[in-house]
């Protein structure tokens, strides 16, 4: 087994390969406050959100509940800081993972471009609508932030690494 693919690998042996999560009642409530909370931070902060069409607390919500259940299913506790400053959501056997989440079932996974002081070892695409998840792949940040990768085309220029390949994807 590679070791540069552990997050995957844990999840293959934990049978969670692809598996859907969906979220319990209590999780919902603990995603929809937390979700409300970072908003309110980032607000009095004056952080500015990416514009995207639809409401902003919905999408909030479908993307914590992504990361939510990302560290359901690698039995990892979860940032429920509102004030969320790393620039990874989970730690799974000593690797950083950014949890990305899209509703697209074929949707590739995005990185917004913009300049970085750290990066996460690996990046995880989460799939669904909340609050019903699927993990599609993983992989190395290094092998999303470089220039093949770069689509200017979006709202806002991204790295974009279509799922076929992801690990797992």
């Amino acid at each position: 087994m590679q070791k540069d693919y552990e997050p995957l690998e844990t999840a293959r042996r934990m049978g969670m390969h692809k598996s859907q999560v969906t979220l319990t009642a209590t999780e919902q409530v603990i995603v929809e406050m937390v979700a409300r909370m970072r908003m309110q931070h980032d607000r009095q902060a004056g952080a500015r959100a990416t514009v995207y069409a639809g409401d902003a607390l919905k999408r909030e919500i479908e993307s914590f509940g992504a990361e939510v259940a990302f560290c359901k299913m690698f039995g990892v506790y979860p940032d429920l800081n509102a004030e969320h400053h790393e620039p990874w959501d989970a730690v799974v056997k000593g690797y950083t993972v950014d949890v990305k989440h899209t509703v697209r079932p074929d949707g590739r996974l995005l990185v917004k471009a913009k300049s970085r002081s750290q990066l996460p070892d690996y990046y995880a695409l989460m799939t669904g609508t909340y609050p019903t998840y699927k993990i599609v792949g993983t992989i190395k940040a290094d092998d999303v932030i470089r220039s093949e990768n770069l689509d200017r085309s979006l709202h806002y220029p991204a790295y974009a690494v279509p799922q076929e390949r992801l690990i797992g994807g």
